[in-house]
């Protein structure tokens, strides 16, 4: 029980970010009760296309990514964000996960904004913006940068590069572009966009500093291990130390 408490003080920063978007979809779920006051809710917390109309409105920058619209939205982004987080935790401390979430957040909101800006009116069609999609893809693509080595594995079958997943959802995203949900795959890039702009903060600030010649036989143990078995076969305790190493 401990060891649990433990785990997660040292992870509040995806407790912290779950529990507000969960409190935010259990709120809009009550206010459902009323049509007229659930779009009113909806029309209040999500980002408008319109950058004067955001202007009225300018806590929608950061209050639209916990706004999710169905159930399937919500648990299938939740569900991203406890993987990617807890990937993000051996990284990094809980403090950095909400600042690169709410990083990605604003320049996925900054690409929306800019997207409409550009574009005839006559292709508006969808005017509000609202979910954490474009704070996890931050979160994906710091991780894709500073630490290459993951590999993903589709249960029996085999391994690749988790930077291969992350590069095929990025290609999906701008493909995307011409289709009909083109304005929130643009929010998207935006997001992966602020993942980039942490990366280089994070190397910047002096926390990523190399040091490849120290304990070479242990980092070379396990290398071999994730060659022959795989990155899952790892223990918690080997993942954190191999993430350590590559720093």
């Amino acid at each position: 029980m401990g060891d649990i408490i433990k785990q997660i003080c040292k992870n509040y920063g995806i407790w912290f970010l779950l529990g507000i978007n969960m409190f935010a979809f259990c709120l809009l779920q009550l206010a459902k009760i009323s049509v007229s006051f659930s779009n009113y809710i909806y029309d209040l917390f999500s980002l408008p296309a319109s950058i004067d109309e955001m202007l009225l409105k300018p806590w929608t920058v950061l209050t639209y990514m916990f706004i999710h619209d169905d159930i399937s939205h919500f648990v299938t982004n939740m569900v991203c964000l406890s993987v990617v987080g807890s990937l993000a935790s051996l990284i990094v401390d809980s403090k950095r996960i909400i600042s690169m979430y709410v990083i990605g957040g604003l320049t996925g909101a900054l690409f929306f904004l800019f997207f409409y800006s550009v574009i005839p009116p006559s292709f508006s069609e969808n005017n509000l913006l609202l979910g954490s999609s474009a704070a996890l893809y931050a979160i994906l693509v710091f991780i894709t940068l500073k630490k290459s080595i993951l590999e993903f594995k589709i249960k029996y079958l085999v391994y690749f590069p988790f930077r291969w997943l992350v590069g095929a959802l990025l290609l999906l995203n701008l493909l995307g572009l011409t289709g009909e949900n083109y304005a929130a795959n643009f929010s998207h890039l935006g997001g992966a966009f602020g993942g980039v702009l942490f990366y280089i903060f994070h190397r910047l600030s002096g926390k990523d500093i190399s040091n490849p010649s120290e304990e070479n036989n242990s980092l070379e143990a396990l290398m071999e291990k994730i060659k022959n078995s795989g990155y899952s076969s790892l223990s918690i305790e080997e993942k954190k130390s191999l993430l350590d190493k590559n720093k």
